[in-house]
């Protein structure tokens, strides 16, 4: 019969306390030559098993007993470990060490596993050992743009639980200060028209512009800014980049289709088509020139440590815009560090943390079928791989996340990181992690099976260990569907003292980057006064009607006569159009091209 059966059969007799006078008849009950002392701390152990596992048959206890060690990383508690009562493990789990060099760490998991907010967590700590923040992409409503804020309910109820759960604070109420943080966008059309959160106090927006000078562009990135280039134009596109970057000097777009047209040879259709091109690019206003006021300076992002860098591309409409942009980020930021290290410089300037979100969508294994995207995400898995190796020696960590390890991410890009730390996933997936570091896969099981948010195993080349339990960050986890954009989100916290306004920039192309001589866009100004912008899909322009209508205006207003290409062009650029709102419905029995989203004022269009 177990202790436990006598336990539940005989209550009485165990739980009925012994006096003093009864030692005598304990010591008669031990056979086993145990000293009274002996005889009593086993009988002591005895009663509590027992009643542990009386308790654990009740639902009191959890079937597993484990004590917690604090996990920390350079400053913070990041969050515990659990291990058993009579593990010898004690004091901290450090994660994270000052004294060694900086790492590459992925946080691998589905979604809702706990991964991004354990990115958070890691990030603050890194900002709090003095690192340069630098967040380096943002898709989606500036999810980056929530380091400073602390975390609000009723969204981050659960996080802020959690955290009390570990005897951690909600918010900031342990730091000297909040940390600061700026924001950075493409210049757009689209940014032109947003609201953006400006600084009560100082009457300054939060967010900043930049620009990419067009002579940072390499050839790739060139052609990914043109769309469906033929071989023969990229050949002769390739010629003119060459001689351009060869001459050292500043150029714009204007000066590739001059450059075309002038020293490559080409004929005057595959001009023209490269200069219409480039002319389209060129409205997108995120390229201009070195004289541009919102080019990027690195130098002066680095020096500012105590401020974090949120990069966000969600303000342009277009993919494969989007992963330009991203791919100069990625080109510079590598360059920035790469001049410190080779001039000697690394050490006058903090460690830099790079962030890296959806790394997945940075680096996809199975890449888009669009042949532009395809090309530009093999380019930036080539410009990833060169950060990885020169990281080490440029004083940078990289801390990144992604949702399908062996599915999404590619395996180019998947091996290279120092420490995975593996959420609750499918079993393949962290399967596959274990593959790429050890031998053993016996963990991925249980690992699959985590049901706690930020429950994982860390993972490396010298083993393992698990399971640690990641505290939530201290500053607002953005939840898209509930709280909407990060921008938005800054304006309805009190702590921020901040106030959502009309954008203060000009996306308009300067004079000296435009292509003709007109100082002013006919189309724009015809735009502007007989088409409205309803922003309703269902509604739509036949592009067959602007054209008429446009050169019917043109001849009467003494107005440039343009091609129809050339007007639709100019029309997408003016309204920041992507290519979802290009349409074919059909009117009067006829499918006819047109637009989205837009409305030619009346039938017949006063001149």
């Amino acid at each position: 019969m177990t202790a436990l059966s006598r336990f539940f059969e005989n209550q009485d007799r165990y739980l009925t306390p012994e006096s003093v006078d009864g030692r005598e008849w304990l010591s008669a009950r031990s056979n086993r030559g145990e000293t009274p002392e002996e005889h009593r701390q086993r009988i002591l152990d005895g009663v509590f098993e027992s009643l542990e596992s009386a308790a654990i048959m009740e639902g009191y206890l959890p079937s597993r007993l484990e004590k917690q060690q604090p996990v920390y990383g350079f400053s913070m508690q990041l969050g515990e470990r659990y291990v058993r009562p009579d593990s010898t493990a004690g004091g901290t789990l450090d994660i994270r060490d000052t004294d060694d060099e900086l790492k590459t760490i992925l946080c691998a998991g589905s979604k809702g596993s706990g991964k991004s907010t354990a990115v958070e967590s890691m990030v603050l700590d890194s900002y709090a050992n003095g690192h340069k923040i630098v967040d380096l992409v943002d898709f989606f409503k500036s999810e980056n743009a929530t380091y400073d804020l602390p975390q609000q309910e009723p969204t981050n109820a659960d996080l802020i639980e959690a955290r009390e759960a570990m005897d951690l604070g909600a918010g900031f109420e342990d730091w000297d200060e909040r940390p600061n943080l700026e924001i950075m966008a493409p210049l757009s059309p689209g940014l032109e028209k947003m609201q953006v959160p400006y600084n009560e106090d100082s009457d300054e927006p939060v967010m900043r512009p930049f620009t990419i000078p067009a002579s940072d562009l390499t050839f790739r990135q060139l052609v990914m800014l043109l769309h469906n280039t033929t071989p023969t134009q990229e050949n002769h596109l390739r010629s003119a980049h060459q001689k351009l970057v060869n001459s050292g000097r500043d150029w714009t777009l204007k000066d590739v289709a001059d450059t075309v047209r002038n020293k490559t040879g080409a004929g005057d259709s595959v001009c023209d088509r490269i200069e219409t091109a480039l002319e389209t690019a060129q409205g997108k206003s995120f390229i201009r020139d070195k004289e541009c006021e919102h080019q990027l300076d690195w130098s002066d992002i680095m020096q500012n440590e105590d401020v974090i860098t949120s990069f966000t591309v969600h303000t342009i409409r277009e993919p494969s815009d989007r992963l330009l942009v991203l791919s100069y980020l990625l080109d510079s930021v590598y360059d920035a560090r790469e001049q410190l290290t080779r001039h000697n410089l690394t050490e006058n300037f903090a460690p830099m943390t790079i962030v890296m979100r959806e790394m997945h969508k940075v680096a996809p294994r199975s890449k888009s079928e669009q042949e532009a995207e395809s090309t530009m995400e093999g380019y930036m898995i080539d410009t990833l791989s060169e950060l990885f190796a020169l990281a080490r020696h440029a004083n940078t960590e990289i801390i990144a996340d992604t949702q399908e390890f062996k599915q999404q991410l590619s395996s180019e890009v998947s091996g290279l990181f120092d420490h995975i730390y593996c959420f609750q996933s499918h079993v393949p997936d962290v399967k596959n992690i274990f593959k790429t570091r050890l031998d053993d896969t016996d963990p991925a099981e249980t690992i699959a099976q985590f049901e706690q948010p930020g429950k994982c195993a860390l993972v490396n080349e010298d083993g393992y260990t698990m399971p640690i339990q990641f505290a939530p960050p201290p500053c607002h986890h953005l939840e898209a569907k509930e709280d909407g954009s990060g921008l938005g989100m800054r304006a309805r916290v009190d702590e921020t003292g901040e106030k959502l306004l009309p954008a203060p920039w000009n996306a308009n192309v300067p004079a000296r980057l435009k292509f003709d001589d007109t100082p002013d866009d006919p189309v724009a100004e015809f735009c502007e006064k007989f088409i409205d912008q309803t922003n309703d899909m269902n509604d739509y322009a036949v592009k067959e009607y602007i054209t008429d209508t446009y050169n019917e205006w043109a001849k009467v207003q003494d107005k440039k006569i343009m091609s129809h290409d050339k007007i639709h062009r100019r029309v997408k650029n003016h309204f920041d159009l992507g290519d979802d709102t290009d349409a074919k419905p059909t009117v009067d029995g006829e499918r006819k091209y047109a637009h989205r989203t837009l409305v030619l004022r009346g039938e017949d269009v006063p001149i």
